[in-house]
């Protein structure tokens, strides 16, 4: 299965509402260039939908009165592990591959502080794309399927591809040349490390 972008954008679901107010106060002061003025019968004010998929970041497509679109990512609400839903770590990720030339959606801002949303985000642009669910790709046909698993080889032995991963991992603490740890077992030294500061203590 697989659909367009697009596709998924729909109505902001309960519990995740924005304030858009808030925001669009915050956006004019730190990025004005993004308020430029729009067609003349265009809606004011800043407009938001949300992406049925995203991970566990909710995930939004954001509308400006000009009608440029930007894609929000931000921190769910509530309270969270210390290490979980590091959307700072995605946006220094995407900032270091967008800046290698690496096909990848364009950084664009990031906020740290829970002010206006409650919680981090970061913007990025937005990308129409085709988003696949399934890694086989059966929906294609064989030449097709042939050529797109060919362009991501191309793309991961690319100089530009060492330069994000040194990148990246010098963004997370690793600056040695050497071997590095897989990914499954730095997610379960987290995930060990997250339970063992969020377990209380037994009750007397």
């Amino acid at each position: 299965m697989s659909f367009m972008t697009m596709q998924s954008a729909g109505p902001v679901r309960g519990g995740h509402a924005l304030d858009l107010p808030a925001l669009e106060a915050y956006l004019r002061q730190q990025l004005p260039h993004l308020f430029a003025p729009g067609p003349a019968d265009a809606p004011p004010g800043l407009r938001a939908q949300q992406f049925a998929h995203g991970q566990s970041n909710p995930t939004f497509l954001l509308t400006l009165p000009s009608g440029a679109r930007l894609v929000l990512r931000k921190k769910p609400p509530g309270v969270l592990l210390a290490s979980a839903h590091a959307v700072e770590r995605e946006y220094a990720v995407l900032a270091a591959l967008s800046s290698a030339s690496f096909p990848a959606p364009r950084a664009v801002h990031l906020c740290a502080s829970d002010a206006p949303l409650g919680t981090p985000f970061y913007l990025m642009e937005s990308a129409q794309g085709r988003i696949f669910l399934d890694p086989c790709l059966p929906e294609l046909a064989p030449a097709e399927r042939g050529a797109v698993y060919r362009q991501m080889a191309q793309r991961t032995r690319s100089r530009s591809h060492l330069r994000c991963v040194r990148r990246s991992a010098a963004l997370h603490g690793n600056t040695n040349d050497g071997p590095h740890p897989s990914p499954a077992l730095q997610q379960t030294g987290a995930t060990t490390s997250a339970c063992a500061s969020a377990r209380t203590r037994p009750a007397s």
